[in-house]
């Protein structure tokens, strides 16, 4: 009677299934690598960068006024704070955006002829 030592454990692992695990891996990670290099190269492609071609303030106070569950907010504007982006595409078009800054600060550290990304600012066209 041959005595095993009862401490020693030994995995019988078919090597077929230890490459099938490895090739299934090695392609998941590819499908993520693309997925991470190829999608920023068309977010890149859809921004929308312009050169400032004219700033205008237009003096109208408001004042805002929310009730929430958080108590009543209130907020003052001065008036609107407008710059105008001249956007060139690929196809060699270009068209001017109007954008609302709604912010003081921001407005005075755009400078006519900076460029300017109007992506964030841009709301669907609405159809009447």
């Amino acid at each position: 009677m041959s005595k095993s030592d009862p401490r020693k454990v030994e995995v019988k692992t078919p090597i077929s299934l230890i490459f099938g695990a490895v090739g299934i891996g090695v392609l998941v990670l590819g499908v993520v690598f693309y997925a991470v290099f190829f999608t920023g190269n068309q977010i890149t492609d859809a921004r929308m960068r312009g050169i400032v071609t004219k700033k205008e303030f237009i003096a109208q106070r408001e004042e805002q006024v929310v009730i929430g569950a958080g108590g009543v907010a209130a907020a003052v504007f001065d008036g609107r704070y407008l710059i105008f982006v001249d956007v060139k595409f690929r196809d060699g078009s270009t068209k001017e955006y109007e954008v609302d800054l709604r912010n003081k600060e921001r407005y005075d550290n755009v400078n006519v002829g900076d460029e300017f990304d109007v992506g964030a600012y841009v709301q669907p066209e609405t159809v009447p």
